[in-house]
């Protein structure tokens, strides 16, 4: 029994002793599946630092191929890891214990740097009673280089916005001021530390807080960029910003705050107002620089004289007083006004025609007998850019060409700048000042100041009209439209402002109103009866019901669609021209500029075949009859005079034959119809006058040709200038 009772209890044993063994088996299979699975790097070291174990994660940290590479390492030579133990503490009260030591950086075994994050644990000693270290290692190299460029990143932000002249704000949802940089502070006349926590209500008077305020209101609720023009009184005065301010966002596209952007234009605002002043000065300065001219002149009230004052503006500032920028403008007015004229004393005349073409015409050819010959001349001599600006004249020149005495000329010049026609400046004169006609007494001059006042109201509002247009985010087309007293809508898609808002928000398409697709429908709809044969000017002028020759030679005038737009604006009519052309409902023919159905646009019609018209070759078909017999003469050789003859017509009848037909792209010999010499001469000045008027072209050659002629040379020159286009 004894026996048997012994074999129990070692049975018991050996089975208890299997179980603990297969528990400590397994206990340490799964130890080293943590261990080697671990995320973090886990190295054991001894008491020398030399590495007993190391897991997979720690073989990737140290840039070895495997865990086996670092074991029997040491691991200062690898890395500097303090592994130093506080003197006086208990091995025993610090297993299990993680002291957290740092960070550090090194070079691993295949050349890369790392940065990591280790901590240090103990561990209970080995069967042989060495002490062992636990260290755990996290690469956290990725992180240190993000939160570097982060560093880099806002110092870079920092600086730019610290050095910045414009002032820049930073504002949270609950309207405190986060952040500020010193251009902005020194504005307000506080620190920067001293704005933040603050409202806006604490730094600016009610009137300003209040504009500030609906500015980023308008800004949080759009999402788009704000703007507007604030003031400030400062100890210098006033200073003028123009303030822009955008939604502030975060990563997941969240409104937390604002950012606004102050822009100094005190100098500009300045500078605009010393514009105005230059073009309008003040009258008593004016009549004081007038006065004061007039005496030294020693001129008499209704007397006037040829003397010419030397021009000493130091010498005249000191005399009103006022500055020297003062009197030139002042003088500058008198002679915009016709009441002095500066010589300059260059040696060659000046003329400028001051009134139009059809007056100066009329006051030439209206002379007295006396001074017939000499208008005439200078009728002749004077070219069409003397309307625009001053000119030089040589009286020799014109009395060697035209056989007029030399102070016939200058008699004719004398009354025709005392009628107000002309501006002369005589030739060979000093520099200096003359008056321009009899002088007037103080308080008579002939301006009126009232029209002057209304001038400079309106000079005011459009600086301001130009400022608000520069400076809005609003729709640019609507401004001018506004301006010009036409409503528009808030968006036109094509202008900055609005392509702005859809990079920021994409819009989505906008539903057009039933009158705006009459528009578009009355638009197709010429185009269709006219297909390939209408300019975009041409186009216009039949929907607006406008009247040509182009017009008339095509019919036009007589169809459905004339006249049907005529109380559309032509800049709304050219902006639903460019939709269909940017939508392919139209296209353009690249050599005429003539207008064409797409194959959508015709598709939009339900119809897949152009009309009749269309196939037809020549343009010969849009004439009517008595103008296909004129076309026919000219081209057998026949000059005008002669087609004239034959058809029992005037001359100007068969002009307007041939420039209608021209129009509308019918082949005419040139070389029998006008005059070569005339014809290139006509091309020179065109290509110098673009818009030059055929009376343009009259005055040009003084009348030596004839007007109904001209008309046809300056067809002709017309078409072959657009056609070298």
């Amino acid at each position: 029994w004894f026996r048997e009772q012994e074999s129990r209890r070692e049975l018991q044993t050996a089975l208890e002793r299997e179980a603990a063994s297969r528990s400590v088996r397994e206990s340490e299979q799964r130890y080293r599946a943590i261990f080697d699975n671990a995320p973090v790097g886990i190295v054991v070291l001894d008491g020398a630092s030399t590495i007993l174990a190391a897991n997979n994660a720690a073989a990737d940290i140290a840039g070895a191929g495997s865990p086996e590479m670092l074991v029997g390492r040491n691991a200062l030579e690898i890395a500097q890891v303090s592994v130093a133990r506080a003197e006086g503490q208990d091995n025993g009260d610090a297993i299990g214990s993680i002291e957290p030591l740092g960070m550090l950086t090194f070079p691993t075994l295949d050349g890369s740097e790392r940065t990591i994050r280790y901590s240090v644990t103990s561990v209970p000693p080995s069967e042989a009673g060495n002490e062992q270290l636990m260290v755990l290692v996290s690469d956290v190299t990725a992180e240190v280089r993000a939160t570097n460029a982060l560093r880099q990143s806002e110092s870079r932000y920092r600086t730019l916005v610290e050095s910045m002249t414009d002032g820049v704000a930073v504002k949270d949802l609950e309207g405190r001021y986060v952040s500020v940089n010193r251009t902005a502070a020194s504005w307000w006349g506080m620190s920067q530390e001293d704005v933040v926590g603050h409202t806006t209500e604490d730094i600016y008077p009610p009137s300003t807080a209040e504009l500030v305020r609906s500015i980023e209101r308008q800004a949080t609720e759009t999402g788009q960029t704000a703007g507007g023009e604030i003031r400030l009184d400062v100890e210098s005065g006033e200073r003028v910003l123009l303030m822009s301010c955008a939604p502030l966002r975060d990563a997941q596209g969240t409104t937390t705050g604002t950012v606004s952007v102050f822009r100094d234009v005190t100098e500009r605002e300045r500078m605009q107002q010393r514009l105005i002043k230059s073009q309008f000065p003040p009258r008593h300065l004016v009549e004081d620089t007038y006065t004061l001219i007039a005496e030294r002149l020693r001129v008499a009230v209704g007397m006037s004289t040829d003397a010419t004052l030397p021009y000493e503006p130091a010498v005249l500032a000191r005399k009103l007083p006022c500055s020297v920028h003062q009197l030139e403008n002042a003088i500058e007015f008198l002679e915009r006004q016709q009441l002095l004229a500066r010589c300059r004393g260059d040696g060659m005349m000046r003329v400028r025609i001051t009134t139009s073409r059809e007056r100066w015409r009329e006051y030439c050819l209206q002379s007295p007998v006396e001074r017939m010959a000499a208008m005439e001349a200078l009728l002749r001599s004077l070219p069409p850019s003397a309307y625009e600006s001053e000119v030089e004249l040589s009286l020799d020149d014109v009395e060697q060409r035209h056989a007029v005495p030399r102070d016939a000329l200058y008699y004719a010049l004398r009354t025709a700048e005392l009628a107000r026609v002309i501006e002369v400046v005589p030739a060979d004169a000093a520099e200096g000042i003359r008056l321009v006609g009899p002088r007037y007494g103080r308080g008579q001059l002939p301006i009126e100041w009232s029209a002057i006042e209304v001038r400079r109201a309106d000079a005011i509002e459009k600086a301001a009209m130009m400022a608000q247009y520069a400076q809005s985010h609003e729709c640019k087309r609507a401004i001018i439209l506004r301006y010009f007293g036409q409503s528009a809508g808030d968006y036109c898609g094509k202008c900055s402002s609005c392509r702005r808002g859809e990079q920021t928000t994409p819009r989505s398409p906008r539903q057009r109103t039933a009158y705006e697709e009459f528009i578009r429908r009355s638009l197709v709809a010429v185009v269709t009866d006219y297909d390939g044969l209408l300019t975009r000017e041409l186009l216009l002028a039949i929907a607006l019901g406008k009247n040509s020759d182009q017009v008339i030679a095509i019919g036009a005038h007589r169809c459905s669609q004339f006249g049907q737009l005529a109380t559309v604006p032509p800049s709304l009519l050219r902006t639903h021209l460019d939709q269909l052309l940017a939508e392919g409902i139209l296209e353009t023919q690249r050599t005429s500029g003539t207008f064409r159905l797409t194959t959508l646009g015709w598709s939009k019609l339900g119809r897949t075949a152009p009309p009749a018209h269309q196939q037809r070759a020549a343009p010969e078909h849009l004439l009517d009859s008595s103008v296909k017999k004129t076309v026919e003469l000219a081209r057998q050789g026949h000059s005008p005079a002669r087609i004239a003859e034959l058809r029992n017509l005037s001359l100007t009848t068969v002009v307007s034959h041939l420039v209608q037909a021209l129009s509308v792209g019918v082949e005419l010999p040139r070389q029998t119809l006008v005059d070569q010499r005339m014809y290139h001469e006509t091309c020179q000045f065109i290509r110098q006058q673009p818009q030059a008027l055929l009376r343009d072209l009259q005055a040009y050659f003084g009348g030596m040709y004839d007007l109904a002629l001209l008309r046809l040379t300056l067809a002709f020159a017309r078409r072959d200038c657009l056609r070298r286009q």
